[in-house]
């Protein structure tokens, strides 16, 4: 935040009937207060160009990711250590962390 609070951010996406991907993403969006939600339906192709604009044009990554089957204390306290120890100049702590 611009005061250096630090805030997480997550992408979701969820592919299948609308109502069960409400129910299914109603904890993630009742568990603490939300600074933003832009959780709703969308187009595909949207979701994957969602966080283009924090990342330099030509910046050239292979993103690798994992599915969770639960966001447990432990993956939690996994996300936060790597965040903490991040080695890209990009995400200093006072910029904001999306978690992916």
């Amino acid at each position: 935040m611009p005061d250096r609070t630090p805030v997480a951010g997550m992408v979701v996406c969820y592919t299948g009937p609308i109502e069960e991907g409400e129910r299914l993403l109603r904890p993630l969006k009742t568990f603490a207060p939300i600074l933003m939600d832009t959780i709703g339906p969308m187009a595909y192709t949207s979701v994957q160009r969602l966080v283009d604009d924090f990342y330099p044009k030509g910046l050239q990554n292979y993103w690798k990711s994992s599915f969770l089957g639960e966001i447990s204390n432990g993956a939690i306290d996994t996300i936060l250590y790597h965040c903490a120890n991040r080695p890209s100049p990009m995400l200093r702590s006072n910029q904001m962390i999306h978690l992916i």
